[in-house]
């Protein structure tokens, strides 16, 4: 029987372009930069078993059009390398043609690719309805993963590279969290840095943090809550698409998509379709992933802006003004 593994819905996600900000602070483009690149690496993992699908069935259409015009000449002495060749530029052709259309972005254009998507997505609901039911799961659990990975990463950059630039009214940590944070550092770590640390506190205070975990103590949360006493930038780090990511990351990582009460105990933290049964792997399809994907990309991009505005701001609150 053949499942519907939903995924037009996973490739329509993905059709709302993540936002390439121009930034104030030149410090934080390798940060946006890498969390940019991942996000398409996970995009690229989305659509190449469609892609190949669309190019093995170039392959096929062509070399059958070359072999029955071969067939038809009756030249029983044509080569291997010449069969080769028709096929290379026939396939070249159907190719640049195809690139022609697709570039227009025209209503042939759509109904091409509209073509293109429905017969990849029935190859791959019977090819994937068969034992390799796991491979599915694993292709759909690793954009979930990759898109939590590359989000938590960015947000360890920025918060580290914000404080190495700025230290002043971040370093302090006496943000929303007024100071909750044990703030002392270690005279080794000082003498590490050849105790001038007004370029590296953030690289320093890291450490105080499990920028592994996103809730709880010393966690990325809370990371943010202590240095940043902004309503704005802390409600982007906290916000519930975030949360259901992250949960739905840790049941892939850690029972193997198996639901089991902790994670059910987070039913309200989740989308619907991410509630599963107790000691029953977690139904992951095209839908539930996009679900779980689209607000985390654009709110991760939210979080650089925010926080680089925060930084232009207070650099040029600092800045003295000149007067003639």
């Amino acid at each position: 029987m053949t499942s519907d593994l939903k995924l037009r819905a996973l490739l329509a996600a993905w059709r709302s372009p993540i936002p390439d900000p121009k930034l104030s602070i030149r410090d934080f483009e390798p940060v946006i930069s890498a969390h940019r690149r991942n996000l398409r690496r996970v995009h690229a993992l989305t659509h190449f078993p469609m892609a190949l699908i669309s190019g093995l069935t170039i392959v096929h259409r062509n070399t059958k059009n070359v072999l029955d015009a071969i067939g038809a000449e009756k030249n029983k002495s044509i080569s291997k390398d010449e069969i080769k060749r028709r096929v290379v530029a026939a396939m070249t052709e159907t190719l640049d043609e195809r690139d022609e259309i697709l570039n227009k972005k025209d209503e042939k254009a759509n109904a091409l690719r509209e073509v293109e998507e429905k017969y990849a997505i029935e190859t791959m609901n019977i090819f994937l309805s068969t034992d390799m039911a796991d491979g599915a799961d694993a292709w759909l659990s690793a954009q979930i993963t990759g898109i939590w990975t590359s989000c938590e990463a960015m947000a360890e950059d920025l918060w580290e590279t914000a404080l190495n630039i700025h230290p002043s009214g971040l370093a302090e940590l006496s943000g929303a969290n007024k100071g909750q944070q044990e703030k002392s550092i270690e005279l080794n770590k000082l003498s590490r840095w050849k105790y001038d640390v007004s370029k590296c506190m953030g690289t320093i205070l890291k450490e105080k943090y499990n920028f592994d975990s996103l809730e709880g103590k010393r966690s990325v949360r809370e990371a943010y809550a202590d240095a940043f006493n902004d309503d704005g930038i802390n409600s982007i780090i906290g916000h519930k698409s975030f949360t259901a990511l992250n949960l739905v990351r840790n049941l892939i990582v850690h029972t193997g998509g198996i639901c089991d009460e902790n994670y059910l105990r987070r039913k309200a933290d989740l989308p619907p379709a991410a509630i599963g049964k107790l000691g029953f792997p977690l139904i992951i399809d095209g839908e539930l992933t996009a679900a779980l994907i689209v607000e985390p990309m654009h709110k991760s991009v939210e979080l650089i802006i925010a926080v680089d505005k925060w930084i232009s701001d207070a650099v040029s609150a600092r800045t003295p003004t000149t007067t003639p």
